[in-house]
C-alpha cells in the first residue's frame, strides 16, 4: 500500500481499464486506450501507459471492481517518465458520496483480503515478541522496502524512514512478519506517541504480530518496547 491523500488508504492492486479523453484532444492520441491501474483509493488512482498524456487532460475510466461497475472522471496530478512508459497519479473528480463510499468498501475490503491471507500462511505462534537474537536480515526474506514520511496535521514532515518488512524464515518465529526502521531524518522510532504510530498504521501494519525494531547507534535491530506502540490497532 501507498499513500498520497493523508486521509485515504491507498491500495496496491494490478487493474486493466480502458480510458477515455473527457473531450477532444490532440490528434496522435486515440479516443480509447488501454491502461494497467497499480493502485486505487476513493480519492484517487495511479495509472500507467506507454501514451504521453498532457496533464490538463481529463480522462475516464470504466472500474469492474467484483460486483462493482462504475465510470470515474480523473485529472492528473503528477506524470513521470520510466523508458517508454509514463506513470500518472490522478485525482478522483465528480465522484458522489455513494461512489465514493462503494470504493472505500472496496479497498477496505481488498486490503484485509490480504492481510488474513497473509497470517493464514504464517506458522501458528504464540504472543511473545521475537527479540534481536531471534531475527536475522541478512538470511529472512526481504518482503516490503518502502520510505515512509509523517506529517503534521498542517501538512509539514516531521519524520522520515526506510522501512523493510522481513519474513523469519528459520526458527519458533518462522513465518512472523518484522519491520527494521531506519532514521533518514527527524523522529526515531521510540519517540513516537500513540498518535504517532495511529498515523504510521496508515504505511505500515504495527498489530501485535507485526515486531517493530529500530536500528541503534551501533547499526544493530532492537525490539521496540510494546508500552511505546499502539496494539492491536487491526487485529484478525
Amino acid at each position: 500500500m501507498s499513500k498520497d491523500n493523508r486521509d485515504e488508504i491507498r491500495m496496491d492492486v494490478h487493474l486493466d481499464a480502458i480510458g477515455t479523453f473527457s473531450s477532444k484532444v490532440e490528434e496522435n492520441l486515440p479516443n480509447r486506450f488501454k491502461v494497467k491501474i497499480v493502485d486505487l483509493s476513493s480519492s484517487g488512482l495511479r495509472y500507467v501507459t506507454d501514451l504521453d498524456i498532457p496533464k490538463y487532460i481529463t480522462l475516464c475510466f470504466d472500474l469492474y471492481l467484483d460486483d462493482l461497475s462504475i465510470n470515474v472522471k480523473t485529472e492528473i496530478v503528477w506524470k513521470n517518465q520510466i523508458e517508454n512508459d509514463y506513470t500518472y497519479g490522478c485525482r478522483l473528480i465528480d465522484l458522489n458520496s455513494d461512489e465514493q463510499q462503494q470504493l472505500k468498501r472496496y479497498v477496505d475490503k481488498e486490503q484485509l483480503r490480504l492481510r488474513i491471507m497473509i497470517y493464514q500462511e504464517a506458522l501458528p505462534y504464540g504472543e511473545y515478541i521475537p527479540l534481536s537474537h531471534d531475527i536475522n536480515p541478512e538470511l529472512d526474506k526481504l518482503f516490503e522496502k518502502k520510505y515512509v514520511t509523517l506529517r503534521d496535521a498542517s501538512g509539514n514532515e516531521y519524520s522520515k524512514h526506510l522501512v523493510e518488512t522481513y519474513l523469519i524464515k528459520e526458527g519458533k518465529f518462522k513465518g512472523r512478519l518484522y519491520h527494521i526502521f531506519t532514521l533518514v531524518i527527524g523522529k526515531p522510532v521510540m519517540n513516537y506517541d500513540p498518535y504517532d504510530y495511529l498515523n504510521l498504521s496508515e504505511y505500515v501494519d504495527i498489530t501485535f504480530r507485526f515486531t517493530i525494531f529500530e536500528i541503534n547507534d551501533s547499526v544493530y535491530p532492537v525490539p521496540v518496547n510494546p508500552d511505546h506502540r499502539l496494539l492491536k490497532i487491526k487485529d484478525f
